[in-house]
């Protein structure tokens, strides 16, 4: 029998863990001798070690963990051992049990401790400051705090009301999400696609001709500044490649300086809550007091181009402009179908009898009632493949690191939003009702259904939600007899995940329904799909989105 996997465990070192006590005083009182500046310059320069451009995975083994530590140590070996000792006894630990790594350096510290600074830390300028050995330990032992705070919320709560994975899914959302990497082709491809869709809309099409406007950029100017300043750094130095000033006379450079600008705007928004990072997801540049501009965080950019572009464009120029929010979340919703369907129909070219249907396409009559099937649907001999698509993201107020914030809403309808339910409704509509739309099914044999959730939010892209789905999906099917279907364990696809996979399994170079198998088999849990996909080393394939960033000009001839 194939041994089962389990999660592996990656375990925050903290303040605690080296010292065997939390830290007693107010851990922003270690900085007060270090002007803001530098530490926001420390923070950006460890998040781009950490991620280098055009590095798809973070450097989060013990080794890299270990040149982190070094660094802010400088080298001095008496000042690393404790902080090395506790590093190795993690690692040691995890070895002997399930795997893992001791992280001590990573991008949910930073980011939570660059809002921390914005929120706490004076901006107090100390003539030619230079940084000492304690100014350096103090520093470290400031984020290794942060480490304690933010690594307490990925602990189970004392609540009885909700599952045990529904409060791991919302302790361990935060940490999770920020280690999250999406592809930044084909997030401007999708920007691209968006920007067309909403120009097309009578409702938004103003909006769109404002916001950009008020930017001083046109949309295509935005996204390949956005893209040029997150992979093709102009700071002078190879270590400073966060930290470079541009000439506002320059006519080539003017462009940029706006983009710049915009980013490092200050104090847009209001922070809901201790895991609210909301002051770098508004401006994840800084602009510091010599000019010189300072990216704090390349993805919150790349983001700006599409999930947190959909939210800066409701907040900064729609809601002003008087439109409805279920108006503008229709919308939004429409175009993510539309655009979901347009990627499924380039990726199953080779279904034919019957062929793939989507939306529209899957409404019929039943006891004269228009009903909609399902949002896709194909079958393959004794295969079928049917699902839901889902537009619907998950509000800051929802982040907060408990199950009671994300099941903001009453449980049913939190599942009910993502599709859960309807999916459900499909499968009965394939057992009650399956003649209406595949008139060739072959009732009274043995079929197998591979139910899945393509979804817009990137939280499905961690580990504990697609699992919290899975068993939730697997309890509620389990009420009821579906005959000779048999079910498959619920799968959920991020987007990014099947614009990834198109001409893989377009050209049949991998088979669909094996890799929908590989995501439950041999596991304890359903993984998120990108696993899967990162161990069958499907890389993606840039020629689907090449036509469309020539035409945006963010690609040259």
């Amino acid at each position: 029998m194939a041994k089962k996997e389990i999660f592996k465990s990656a375990l925050f070192v903290g303040y605690e863990i080296v010292f065997g006590e939390k830290y007693a005083g107010d851990r922003l009182d270690l900085l007060k001798n270090i002007p803001q500046r530098f530490v926001l310059y420390e923070l950006a320069g460890l998040n781009l070690r950490l991620r280098p451009p055009l590095e798809k995975q973070f450097k989060t083994s013990f080794l890299d963990q270990l040149e982190q530590l070094k660094y802010f140590c400088k080298s001095d070996q008496k000042m690393m051992l404790p902080y090395y000792a506790a590093l190795r006894k993690v690692n040691v630990q995890l070895q002997r049990k399930q795997g893992g790594a001791p992280i001590m350096f990573s991008r949910p510290a930073n980011v939570f401790a660059l809002q921390e600074i914005f929120d706490r830390l004076p901006e107090v300028e100390t003539p030619k400051f230079e940084w000492g050995m304690t100014d350096w330990e103090n520093l470290l032992k400031y984020y290794l705090c942060v480490n304690d705070v933010i690594s307490a919320y990925d602990k189970q709560e004392e609540d009885l009301s909700h599952r045990p994975f529904e409060k791991l899914a919302a302790g361990s959302g935060f940490l999770n999400e920020m280690t999250v990497i999406n592809d930044p082709i084909y997030t401007v491809k999708r920007f691209i696609h968006l920007i067309k869709y909403l120009e097309q809309d009578d409702l938004l099409s103003p909006s769109v001709s404002k916001h950009f406007s008020d930017i001083g950029l046109s949309p295509s100017d935005f996204a390949r500044h956005i893209f040029s300043m997150c992979y093709f750094h102009k700071g002078d130095k190879e270590d400073h490649k966060f930290y470079y000033r541009l000439d506002r006379n320059d006519p080539e450079q003017k462009e940029s300086v706006k983009a710049l600008e915009y980013f490092s705007k200050r104090r847009l928004g209001k922070k809901m809550h201790e895991l609210d990072v909301i002051e770098i997801k508004k401006s994840p540049v800084f602009k510091d007091i010599s000019n010189y501009y300072v990216i704090l965080d390349t993805i919150f950019i790349i983001d700006k181009l599409y999930e947190l572009f959909i939210n800066d464009f409701w907040f900064d120029t729609v809601k002003p402009n008087g439109v409805d929010i279920k108006q503008y979340r229709g919308r939004i919703g429409l175009f993510f179908e539309s655009y979901a369907a347009q990627v499924l129909k380039r990726t199953f070219t080779f279904i034919k009898y019957p062929a793939l249907k989507c939306l529209d396409e899957l409404k019929v009559k039943i006891k004269g009632n228009l009903v909609e099937i399902a949002d896709l649907y194909f079958r393959q001999c004794r295969k079928v493949c049917v699902g839901q698509i889902k537009s619907t993201g998950i509000y800051a107020k929802q982040q907060y690191g408990t199950a009671q914030s994300l099941f903001d809403i009453k449980e049913d309808d939190f599942y009910g939003v993502f599709g859960l339910y309807q999916l459900i409704d499909s499968i009965r509509y394939i057992r009650d009702e399956v003649e209406k739309f595949d008139e060739k099914f072959p009732k009274g044999k043995p079929v197998q259904v591979f139910p899945v959730l393509i979804v817009n939010e990137k939280i499905f892209q961690t580990p504990f939600m697609p699992v919290m789905f899975s068993l939730k999906f697997s309890e509620e099917i389990g009420k009821e007899a579906f005959g000779e279907l048999e079910i498959k364990p619920l799968t959920i696809i991020h987007i990014a995940d099947f614009e990834r996979i198109v001409l893989h399994v377009s050209s049949k170079k991998v088979d669909w329904w094996d890799l929908l198998k590989q995501n439950y088999k041999n596991s304890l849990f359903p993984k998120p799909f990108n696993i899967t996909l990162n161990r069958n080393k499907l890389n993606p394939d840039y020629e689907a989105a090449k036509d469309a960033l020539l035409e945006f000009g963010i690609l040259k001839k």
